[in-house]
This record gives C-alpha cells, sequence and structure tokens, in this order.
C-alpha cells in the first residue's frame, strides 16, 4: 500500500579491481559489464511489484520527515548517495537512504533487490526496511529512489572500531565485540537457511550496525541477491562486487558467490573485531594495503601465534578466548573453502563462546550511562595484566607480493 501524506589468494586477488570510494562507505567492482544476479527473472524496475511487499511513501511525507533533506539532518553517505535522519507523521524516527540514479543504471537494480530481500527476510539481527518512495527527477536527469529503515542510533561496527583507538578514545569492549560477531551471524545464517537462501556479497564492518542497547544488524543490501530456486546452493554473478580484504578470492576469480565465500568475509569482520585492524584499506600512495594479511600472513605456519599477538589491548581480550575466536576466524578465512563452515556452525560455535566466556549475557554498550563507576575506574585502569602478554597490536604495512 502507498503512504498517505502526514583464488589467486590474498590480495593479489583484489588488485584487478578497482577502489569507489563515497563518503565513508567503499565497494570494489571487478570487471564484467552486466548487473549482478538478482532475485528474480530480471533486473526490471516493477513499481507494482514491490507495492505488494513492502510499503510506498510520498516523497512529500519524507521531504517533511528530513526538513526537506536538511544536511542538519544528513547521517552519512553511501555508494549512490546520502542517508537522513526523519520523523514521520506517527512520530516514529527513522532513516531514509536518497540514492540519486539513471533509470538504466546499477543503483535502480540494487534499490529494487534491496527492497525484495529485506521485504522477503526478517530478522532481529537484520536491519528492517519499512518502507520505499520514489522521487522527482532533476534537471540532470535523476530520479530519486528513498528506503525508509529503522533507525539505528549505535552506529556501525566500523566506527565504533576507530573511535576506540588511541588515548581517550570511546571504549568497545570484547564482550561488546563478541557479541557483534554472534548477531552478524545469526543474520546471516538467517538469510543462507532461508528457501531460497540469499546472498549479501558486501559483509564487512561498516554494514554492520548497531542499536543502542548493541545488538547489531546486517545492512546495505543493495549488492544482494536471492536464489532463483530452493535447490540452488550458489550465485554466479555477471559483475563481482564486494570490499577488498573482505571478499573472499575464489568469489573474485570466479564470480560465483556461496555460503562459503561469505564466511569468508564474516572470518575477517572477526579478525577486525579482534585486532582492530581493517583487512584493506587506501595506502599514501593511493594503492591499496592489507594490514591484517600483513600481519597474520595466514596462509603461513604460524598464523595463529601472530594473530594473538595482534590483539587489540584496548579491548581486554581474555587469552583463551582471545586465541579461540583467532583460530575460528582463521578457519571461517582459509584459503581452502571446504575448510570453512557454514553460517549455522559459525553462529553455535561464537554462542558457545558467549556462554562459557559471558555466562551467556550481554554486555551493556560501553557508552550507556547505567554502567556507572565501577566499569569508568576498570577502563582507567587499562586492561588487566594478562593481557599484556598479546603484544602492541597490528600496524599497517605495505601490500605483500
Amino acid at each position: 500500500g502507498r503512504a498517505a501524506d502526514g583464488a589467486a589468494s590474498g590480495p593479489a586477488a583484489l588488485r584487478a579491481g578497482c577502489w569507489l570510494m563515497f563518503g565513508k562507505f567503499s565497494t570494489w567492482l571487478g570487471g564484467g559489464d552486466e548487473s549482478p544476479a538478482s532475485p528474480g527473472d530480471d533486473h526490471r524496475f516493477d513499481e507494482q511489484q514491490l507495492r505488494e511487499i513492502s510499503l510506498e511513501y510520498e516523497e512529500s511525507v519524507l521531504e517533511s520527515a528530513t526538513h526537506n533533506f536538511s544536511t542538519s539532518r544528513r547521517l552519512g553517505s553511501g555508494n549512490y548517495g546520502a542517508v537522513y535522519r526523519g520523523t514521520l507523521p506517527d512520530g516514529h524516527d527513522v532513516a531514509i537512504k536518497v540514492i540519486e540514479i539513471n533509470e538504466d543504471d546499477d543503483g535502480a537494480h540494487g534499490f529494487a533487490d534491496e527492497v525484495r530481500v529485506l521485504s522477503k527476510f526478517r530478522h532481529p539481527n537484520l536491519v528492517t526496511l519499512m518502507g520505499w518512495g520514489i522521487g522527482s527527477t532533476g534537471g540532470d536527469g535523476k530520479s530519486k529512489r528513498f528506503l525508509v529503515y529503522e533507525l539505528l542510533t549505535g552506529g556501525d561496527v566500523n566506527q565504533r572500531l576507530l573511535q576506540c583507538r588511541g588515548d581517550g578514545g570511546r571504549p568497545f569492549l570484547w564482550t561488546e565485540r563478541l557479541w557483534v560477531a554472534l548477531d552478524a551471524a545469526c543474520g546471516l545464517a538467517h538469510m543462507h537457511n532461508s528457501t531460497p537462501k540469499a546472498f549479501h556479497r558486501d559483509i564487512k564492518s561498516p554494514n554492520i550496525l548497531l542499536d543502542r542497547s548493541g545488538t547489531a544488524k546486517m545492512a546495505d543490501f543493495g549488492l544482494s541477491g536471492i536464489a532463483k530456486t530452493k535447490e540452488t546452493l550458489n550465485m554466479t554473478c555477471d559483475q563481482v562486487a564486494g570490499t577488498p580484504g573482505y571478499a573472499c578470492p575464489h568469489y573474485i576469480k570466479s564470480g560465483k558467490v556461496t555460503e562459503e565465500s561469505e564466511v569468508y568475509s564474516l572470518g575477517m569482520v572477526m579478525l577486525e573485531l579482534l585486532m582492530n585492524s581493517m583487512p584493506a584499506c587506501l595506502g599514501q600512495g593511493g594503492g591499496i594495503i592489507y594490514p591484517i594479511f600483513q600481519v597474520v600472513q595466514p596462509t603461513t605456519p604460524g598464523a595463529l601465534d601472530r594473530a594473538i599477538k595482534a590483539v587489540d589491548l584496548k579491548a581486554a581480550w581474555p587469552p583463551a578466548l582471545a586465541r579461540e575466536l583467532a583460530q575460528f576466524a582463521l578457519k571461517c578465512s582459509d584459503m581452502r573453502m571446504d575448510v570453512r563452515p557454514n553460517f549455522t556452525e559459525v553462529g553455535r560455535q561464537i554462542r558457545q563462546m558467549c556462554e562459557q566466556y559471558c555466562q551467556g549475557q550481554r554486555c551493556l554498550p560501553s557508552t550507556d550511562p547505567q554502567l556507572g563507576a565501577v566499569k569508568a575506574a576498570a577502563l582507567a585502569a587499562g586492561p588487566p595484566s594478562h593481557a599484556l602478554s598479546y603484544g602492541q597490536g597490528a600496524a599497517a604495512g605495505a601490500t605483500p607480493t
């Protein structure tokens, strides 16, 4: 209805792509002239089909909700446009993504795909899509599309990791990071255990959002796709898409996305949570560097020990947990696809860690006032002495050759 007004392995496999950056988000696009495989028989944008599966909002409602898309309401920028905080006529606060596209470009396909995927797959660890809208066409020939989501005020995981670096940074403790890994695994397991299954295709820390209680939710499904039949276990894409450092080398080489290739990406996120070092970033000369790969060297003996030495001290990881999580993350991101577990197993293993080390209880976010002076005093004292054997964390280095 309409809302009323009111394996080339490691880094070498990534160098052939191009690094596109817009605002705080980044996406790697490889070769190919056509759009990725999509949930449906083709990519035609069908407004009536979307109306049957999700609520449509009038442009005027969304303009009013955001004070005419005021810059003071802007939350950030993405690949195709900006995201704004808005308040709907019923008082609900929402996040509104504004996408400016040409009708024949990938933005139109990604918009429709995201509506289809998020309307079909509902889960506590997948961001909730509340509706969509179509806007006017500007003088430059570009038209606007709107995606209306639940508002998550905790930022994204990449932001949280950046905020806790340096002296006096905002804390992001091991308990919170471990639950982020579990939440992400649960959301992705739901997608892959559904019939037919869905593929996210861009799993990375900036695409994991947090609510105020610290619950993590997978977001940004513009590159996602649904398998065409219930028997389909993989999806071949005409255009490879993903992000350097996170994208599975086998997927980059073959264009075939599988559950194993998605598990690889989550494995890299787990290493990022453990080390607070990005899988890939731009170097001073404009080239891509791979901090985690360079430090851990996962394809050579001793990778586990190197990962342990690079653990982020500010998170105060218990040594036994750090070793267990590092070993499991390396298994998930192993270059041998048959070694990697499926998402059900990933969720089961991380849940066991939560039960063993957190007694199954979530820790409140580090900025929650309910934490009181006890945690503040502990943080001021620094990490416990048993964490000091981990080393001084990972440092970015030159791209391995």
